[in-house]
């Protein structure tokens, strides 16, 4: 990055008609890698060489906002407003930041005419009318509010902050029936995400920082956005198994397992003995249902981590899976013994104990294992059934 900035300031010193141009990218170098100072400098100098452009006011308050400097970023949000008064992100934006700034009554005014304006052009804006839901929980007028939230999940069925919040609502008029229903639904929605800004999004083209564009991944609802960042990260920092991790577990999940492969294996040659980085490869093996990959990756797994749990837990699985079932017993007891409070080894090691007929060794591990966490369900079913088959219908409950 340094020597991007370097060349930035040159051309800046030179003047001319590049002049102006480099000082603009060097505010966005500074934003997008996290120097909060030296962007929020050349902002200010922005706005005074170029008044009439809004994009410099809009990035700035960016900038102050994230920093919670919210009555700066107001203003300068304000001053885009003026500028572009059909920027319907902006005024929306606006209106979160009164919010949150406790002005709730000014935002609902802003809220309604970023509304009236969507409902001039286009479906209703999900986030206005969230923010105009919130401004009447705020005030404490729960109908109004749920009348708001009925018309966002009614055009907008899978937003889950709105389900969330409905939710809520729903609970405090005393609808507990529907609020339980609007919970699964945000649930099965998942995660909620922001909003995509144009302008921002433009901001990462200047970034040199990996973590930061990992986090950008992470935000974005675009796959593949998400990937070119991620690739980019990847050659930004060779060495950083993280953004190895995250780029094969998106392939991963895209479905294209070869792709994925090939990621995840040069993130073991970053980082041969990270288990987690072996726990992607395993699975990866494991989505594919190959038997024998599996049963080679675990094995190479173990032998570079021999002291994590989840490896040796995912050996002990493989051999019994391949019908070596007396082979799988010390793997299993291993991963018990490096993680006694996670109990998904435990049921499959006295699983294994009963299919090898050794009952007596079986309740051993139950008493153990429930004397660690006496509340595993799985494990009490497990007991419980032993003692029924063994007629000891009034055994105690171990402590």
């Amino acid at each position: 990055m340094q020597w991007r900035v370097e060349q930035m300031i040159g051309d800046i010193w030179a003047g001319g008609a590049g002049a102006a141009e480099a000082t603009g990218e060097l505010a966005m170098i500074y934003h997008a890698n996290g120097m909060r100072d030296e962007a929020e400098q050349v902002y200010r100098v922005l706005m005074e060489r170029e008044p009439q452009v809004a994009r410099w006011p809009y990035l700035g308050s960016d900038l102050l906002g994230t920093a919670g400097r919210l009555s700066e970023a107001e203003q300068w949000l304000r001053r885009t407003v003026e500028l572009e008064p059909k920027k319907r992100l902006a005024r929306r934006k606006l209106g979160d930041l009164l919010l949150k700034a406790g002005r709730a009554k000014e935002a609902g005014t802003v809220y309604e005419a970023v509304l009236a304006q969507a409902g001039e052009e286009e479906a209703d804006d999900a986030y206005a009318l969230l923010g105009w839901a919130r401004v009447a929980v705020e005030d404490g007028r729960w109908l109004d509010a749920r009348q708001r939230l009925e018309r966002l999940v009614a055009g907008h069925p899978t937003f889950a902050r709105g389900l969330s919040l409905l939710a809520t609502v729903d609970e405090v008029l005393g609808e507990t029936k529907r609020a339980a229903e609007m919970r699964r639904r945000a649930e099965e929605a998942g995660r909620f995400r922001e909003e995509r800004d144009a302008a921002l999004v433009g901001l990462l083209a200047y970034c040199f920082n990996s973590y930061g564009l990992r986090v950008a991944a992470s935000a974005s609802e675009d796959r593949a956005w998400a990937e070119v960042l991620l690739r980019r990260a990847t050659e930004l920092d060779p060495e950083e198994v993280l953004n190895w991790q995250q780029l094969g577990q998106l392939l991963r999940e895209a479905g294209r397992w070869d792709e994925a492969e090939e990621v995840v294996e040069r993130a073991l040659e970053v980082a041969p003995r990270d288990a987690q980085v072996w726990q992607d490869r395993v699975a990866l093996a494991r989505e594919r249902r190959d038997l024998a990959e599996v049963f080679r990756v675990v094995e190479a797994g173990v032998a570079s981590c021999p002291d994590d749990a989840g490896l040796n837990y995912e050996w002990g699985r493989a051999r019994v899976q391949a019908g070596e079932l007396r082979e799988a017993v010390d793997p299993l007891k291993r991963a018990v013994a490096l993680d006694p409070y996670n109990q998904t080894a435990a049921v499959e090691l006295v699983a294994l104990w009963f299919r090898v007929e050794e009952p007596e060794r079986a309740e051993a591990e139950m008493t153990a294992a429930l004397g660690r966490d006496g509340d595993y369900a799985p494990m009490l079913e497990f007991l419980v059934r032993f003692h029924v088959r063994g007629g000891r219908r009034e055994e105690p409950r171990p402590r």
